[in-house]
């Protein structure tokens, strides 16, 4: 646009402005009694009175009239640059702030930021201080690339960016579908995260401009079949994942047009009819299902997947039926078995009969006896358990085993010899995972060898004082140095390489907050180092070497605030004797108990004792029961408890009713509908409340909804759903509901999200 032209606009608009179709005195007139030469001279000879009287206008205190200039300026781009300058230099610092803000505008041209950019260096060098320091934030501004630029747009947009050092960003995960218009600046993009129902099809179109996208994940968004559609127009797309989504044959069919996809993830539940599609996409390479109906008809379903290379299965709850149904699988696959503690040896022989290359087993209680008949598979090569009863003698069922060839081994009654052992004997394995190290080789990456780590990372966890330091593999010289240096040090985690009580004490004159052990090299006696610590008010240990020796080191330390003992072989007895201790210690708010195998209800008897108790967290401990809570009443200070795999009924709550509860959670266990009205009825200023993996239907949201304080709902692993949420309609100051695992469809999300803007509700 010409000169000529933008000064006649300004020309109009003032004249519009102030009512007025006579020419004014000055410029307006003037300018168009010079005699014409060439356009460029024309507007050169124009521009400069036109940019002054504009910047004057600056000052005025007409609104408009201030607009309209500011208008024209921007417009004016390269010529109004140096006047501009000039004019935010003055003492007036409302109108040096519009100069400087006119000179940003000018610089979203590219051509011309440079030239902005040393203007506004010079205005924070020569301006007033005001003018000066919103000169060098619009420098700043100005001066980010256009990555930096989205992401800070992105992080307006409530976005989470994760970044590491100067490592180009190939991943973002957005919930906004405001934030897709950024995802084309940001040029290493490949995989994208699509999560929540404020994801629409709106957002099409921007992700066709990511020219590598080649991973793309959805959850639970509101992108239709016709969306999908549109989408298979993308063909760099290689892995499609699907979570809580239906499948019909309109999106099956769109997903049939992507043109370079090789892998799908459904991870949502799959029945007969879902597989039966599954079988139009003869393209697909590799498959992972989570949590498929297994029958007869599925798995002959699955062996029609003729092109499928690479099948994963992850399951949940399996029964012995569906390990017998398992064993006909004839293709490759991978299976990952979570919390199935039922499944019997004939069932484990079951499994070892298909074609699993890879097992991974988490809570499942397996034993010596079940692994034993696990080790008969013809195909396995990938071992990995991470909980359970196998011991030494059991692993001794894989010697010799010539398939296996990787092992991980994780909280299970196996020592480091044992593992040790059965390295030695696979001559296929290089190494095991084992707990939280590797026995054996260290591998190497081709020419890559990874930079050598600090012994020490540190890093900052939100809500908690201080920065958290995790020593990475073992207690050494540097490592306590690291420490030592840190000036803001709160908890320190000693989970790798199962250190000894030796190594441990190497860390009592290190000024921490917190102390968090995981190891089976340690024993009773690990805290008598610290004793009289000046600093330490926090204490986690995770062993089954503990024992109730453990209380003398725990009652040692003067400042203790929490207490948390993980798999700690303690008896009735010893934390008796903990409370009684504890008594005296009118700090100490908090005891978490989980996987202790020894404790049973009377190891409350003497929970009473502890007038500071606040909160009490029983986990996993299977000689515990709903009788427990006789004992807990008399913790009458308690306003937070938490109970996993008790089963209770309603009258098990009238020991406690007295209690002035704002949090309460379960999990696991077994609750009705009427125990959650029993809760609704006697906690009524319950905040926070958790029915994980439990029996809760619809009807307990009904209960839920007298309840007018709560701000935070757990419905992970029940059968709650969109009806279910409707009853929440009255909770305004709900903020957090997460239902994992339930039974709430896509569409009662979005309508939920749309009827609570301010409740964020989490699925994944």
């Amino acid at each position: 646009m010409s000169m000529t032209i933008l000064i006649k606009k300004f020309v109009l608009l003032n004249l519009l402005l102030i009512g007025c179709f006579s020419l004014p005195d000055g410029w307006y007139a003037t300018s168009h009694a010079q005699p014409p030469t060439t356009e460029a001279a024309q507007d050169k000879n124009q521009s400069e009175p036109a940019i002054r009287a504009a910047i004057a206008d600056l000052y005025s205190v007409k609104f408009l009239k201030r607009q309209a200039a500011f208008e024209f300026l921007i417009e004016s781009g390269d010529p109004a640059i140096a006047p501009l300058t000039t004019a935010a230099l003055t003492d007036d610092v409302e109108a040096g702030a519009r100069c400087v803000e006119a000179l940003t505008r000018i610089g979203a041209n590219k051509s011309l930021r440079p030239a902005v950019l040393e203007s506004l260096k010079r205005i924070v060098a020569e301006g007033t201080t005001q003018t000066a320091a919103f000169a060098r934030k619009q420098f700043e501004d100005l001066s980010l690339t256009d990555q930096e630029r989205a992401i800070r747009k992105l992080e307006s947009f409530g976005e989470r960016i994760f970044q590491r050092g100067d490592a180009p960003i190939t991943l973002l995960r957005i919930k906004n579908g405001k934030s897709a218009s950024q995802l084309r600046f940001f040029p290493a993009l490949t995989s994208v995260s699509l999560d929540g129902p404020m994801i629409t099809d709106d957002v099409i179109p921007h992700l066709l401009e990511i020219p590598a996208l080649s991973y793309l994940t959805m959850k639970h968004t509101s992108i239709t079949d016709d969306g999908m559609s549109q989408l298979a127009k993308c063909r760099s797309i290689r892995t499609l994942t699907f979570h809580d989504r239906e499948i019909s044959e309109a999106l099956v069919a769109a997903i049939y047009e992507f043109p370079g996809l090789q892998m799908l993830s459904l991870q949502t539940r799959i029945d007969e009819k879902d597989l039966r599609l599954l079988t139009k996409l003869p393209k697909l390479t590799s498959l992972s299902l989570s949590d498929p109906i297994v029958s007869q008809q599925g798995i002959e379903l699955l062996n029609q997947l003729q092109r499928v290379n690479t099948l994963s299965l992850s399951m949940k709850g399996l029964t012995d039926e569906q390990c017998e149904h398992l064993a006909s699988l004839t293709m490759p696959a991978s299976l990952s078995i979570t919390g199935s503690k039922g499944i019997s040896e004939r069932s484990w022989i079951s499994v070892s009969k298909a074609n699993f290359i890879s097992i991974s087993l988490f809570r499942c209680d397996i034993s010596d006896s079940s692994l034993a008949a696990l080790a008969k598979s013809e195909s396995m090569r990938s071992l990995a358990i991470y909980g359970g009863s196998i011991t030494d003698t059991g692993l001794q069922s894989l010697h010799g085993n010539e398939l296996l060839s990787s092992i991980s081994l994780q909280d299970t009654k196996v020592t480091k010899k044992g593992a040790e052992d059965l390295l030695s004997a696979l001559p296929n394995a290089r190494r095991i995972r084992f707990n939280r190290e590797y026995i054996g080789e260290t591998l190497q990456f081709g020419r890559f060898v990874p930079p050598k780590q600090p012994s020490v990372h540190f890093s900052e966890i939100a809500n908690r004082l201080g920065k958290s330091a995790h020593v990475r593999e073992k207690i050494d010289a540097e490592a306590i140095k690291l420490l030592n240096a840190e000036p803001n040090l709160g908890q320190v985690f000693v989970v790798r390489g199962d250190p000894t009580d030796d190594e441990i004490a190497q860390l009592k004159n290190v000024s921490m907050t917190g102390l968090v052990i995981a190891s089976t090299g340690i024993t009773s006696r690990v805290l008598e180092p610290f004793e009289n610590h000046k600093s330490v008010s926090e204490i986690s240990i995770t062993s089954d070497k503990i024992t109730d020796q453990i209380v003398d080191g725990l009652l040692a330390m003067p400042l203790l605030t929490k207490i948390s003992l993980s798999r700690a072989q303690i008896s009735d007895d010893g934390l008796q004797r903990l409370c009684k201790g504890l008594a005296t210690h009118d700090q100490f708010r908090c005891l978490v108990l989980s996987n202790c195998s020894e404790l049973s209800n009377l190891a409350m008897r003497e929970v009473g004792q502890l007038k500071g108790l606040t909160q009490l967290m029983l986990s996993e401990n299977p000689g515990i029961n709903g009788d427990v809570l006789e004992h807990i009443a008399r913790a009458k200070g308690l306003t937070e408890l938490s109970l996993s795999s008790i089963t209770l009924d309603d009258s098990d709550l009238e020991s406690i009713r007295h209690l002035n509860l704002d949090r309460l959670h379960f999990q696991g266990g077994s609750l009705s509908d009427e125990v959650v009205a029993k809760i609704a009825k006697y906690f009524p200023n319950l905040t926070q409340i958790g029915l994980q993996e439990s029996d809760v239907t619809d009807d307990a949201m009904k209960s839920l909804a007298k309840l007018s304080k709560l701000q935070w709902i757990y419905l992970n692993g029940t059968k709650v759903s969109g009806d279910g949420l409707e009853h929440l309609n009255v909770l305004t100051d709900l903020k957090y509901v997460h239902a994992s695992r339930s039974e709430i469809s896509p569409a009662a999300v979005k309508r939920f999200c749309e009827q609570h803007p301010n409740t964020n509700l989490q699925l994944n």
